[in-house]
């Protein structure tokens, strides 16, 4: 067991679920921190999945991967848990057996298989994680709200169960309102454009960072019966100019800004900037809603689909001028896990 840091978290196209608190008293006290935890907890899922102690539902297993991609995976080689780190460097694989609450963000989970690997990761957020309370009873569960997963549906489906058996956890798909992806465009384009240099610095950063940008409409069956979606495609240099584009007292430039251009040119009514308060429209009486952002640094979907990526390797820039880019890369990327987070946890949830 080793820490690994939160790079292992990008370039990879994850499905986002929210976490009740993991009560793990009956084997171990204290979660985070604990390598020992880890290590027992790795070997009950490799011995799960392995067949090794329920061998009965290995063969039900086997039976319903028949023509699942799980099926030519090949056999379990490993299962590694390893705690999650905040620091921005540090060796891969360390085996530093100590870490502080405050210094961890969650906890990596490892599938490796003859032929692919798949990955997991419980998240605290990039702060480190924050016991919710110093009762000591709170200190026998532990709080990862949310849970990412890059494997198969059946592998998904049996590892959420063995949270849910093992911990007492229960786990549902995290949904993303349009509200939720409007905002966090509307917040990662804020802050790729806080450059302290000249307005064309930060629009440069700006379209050097999100690239080409999609955004996927969907319709309401009443009002589009023959329409699922429709694709809006926006240059670098178009997202830049409705960046600033818009009325001088709104704080929302982007998001103003293309909703009028999609009430004058296209006659529809999108109201991107609705924050989820009881006068907003309920999914059932909404005409138009956003349903997907991708950009050149992150996707997510309505559906919990979520992906950071990594663009370091993008930059052209002189090294000084590339560490001060990638700050505001990091805090937009931060500003992003805190807002999955907080979804899952609840402080957000809008309907």
């Amino acid at each position: 067991m080793g820490l690994v840091s939160r790079a292992q978290l990008f370039n990879i196209s994850w499905s986002a679920h929210r976490l009740s608190p993991l009560h793990h008293s009956k084997d171990h006290r204290v979660l985070i921190g604990n390598q020992d935890a880890l290590k027992t907890y790795a070997k009950r899922l490799h011995d799960l999945l392995a067949g090794d102690l329920l061998r009965s539902m290995q063969v039900n297993l086997t039976k319903s991967l028949a023509d699942d991609a799980l099926s030519k995976a090949g056999s379990l080689v490993e299962s590694r848990w390893e705690f999650i780190t905040t620091h921005e460097s540090i060796q891969e694989g360390s085996d530093d057996s100590s870490i502080e609450m405050n210094e961890c963000m969650g906890i990596f989970i490892t599938l490796d298989y003859e032929r692919i690997g798949y990955r997991a990761a419980l998240l605290a957020g990039p702060d480190g994680y924050t016991p919710a309370s110093t009762d000591r009873r709170r200190k026998q569960s532990t709080h990862l709200p949310l849970l990412l997963t890059r494997m198969p549906t059946v592998l998904r489906n049996t590892f959420i169960e063995f949270l849910s058996t093992t911990f007492d956890s229960y786990c549902a798909t995290l949904h993303l309102p349009s509200e939720f992806l409007s905002m966090t465009l509307e917040t990662s384009i804020s802050r790729l454009m806080t450059s302290e240099d000249s307005q064309q610095a930060s629009n440069a950063t700006l379209e050097q960072v999100l690239k080409e940008t999609q955004l996927t409409l969907s319709f309401g069956q009443l009002v589009a019966p023959s329409l699922k979606s429709l694709d809006i495609s926006l240059p670098r240099e178009t997202l830049s100019t409705f960046a600033r584009g818009g009325p001088n007292n709104d704080t929302s430039l982007f998001l103003s800004s293309l909703s009028q251009y999609l009430d004058k040119h296209l006659a529809m009514k999108v109201n991107l900037q609705e924050t989820g308060n009881e006068s907003c429209e309920s999914k059932d009486t909404q005409h138009v809603w956003l349903s997907k952002v991708a950009t050149g640094a992150f996707v997510l979907s309505a559906e919990g689909r979520f992906k950071l990526i990594d663009i370091s390797s993008r930059q052209r820039e002189p090294p000084e001028e590339q560490t001060a880019v990638q700050k505001l890369i990091d805090l937009a990327n931060e500003q992003i896990l805190r807002s999955l987070v907080r979804r899952a946890a609840g402080d957000d949830l809008i309907t």
